[in-house]
Parts: structure tokens; sequence; C-alpha cells
């Protein structure tokens, strides 16, 4: 199993639902996220800092 996680801008359109993965989508302000576990919120935080990039294994979850 993998579990990507992408810093990319947004570079136009409109948030959507595409496939039957998703119920829902959306743009956040970062001050105004939903509620999230703490996995997703350490990719966030990841995601705003300007250190290297890294890769770390699943090791057995």
């Amino acid at each position: 199993m993998q579990c990507p996680a992408l810093r990319c801008p947004a570079v136009g359109g409109e948030a959507r639902v595409n496939d039957d993965e998703s119920l829902e989508v959306g743009w956040f302000a970062l001050d105004a996220l939903p509620e999230m576990n703490e996995h997703c919120m350490v990719r966030i935080k990841q995601a705003q800092s300007e250190g290297p990039r890294w890769f770390e294994t699943m090791g057995g979850r």
C-alpha cells in the first residue's frame, strides 16, 4: 500500500468529485481545515516546510 503526499500549486479549475473514491472534495485555508487524523496533519505540516523531501516506509502498518 502506498500513501503518497504531494505538494502542488493550484493552477486553476474547480475542485470536484471525479470518481467513486471520494464523496466530497474542496479547497481549505490552513486555518480552516476540517478535522483530520494526526497522520494527515503531519503530511500537511511537512508540505509547508521548505526542508528536504523525504520518503518513509509504512513499516508494518
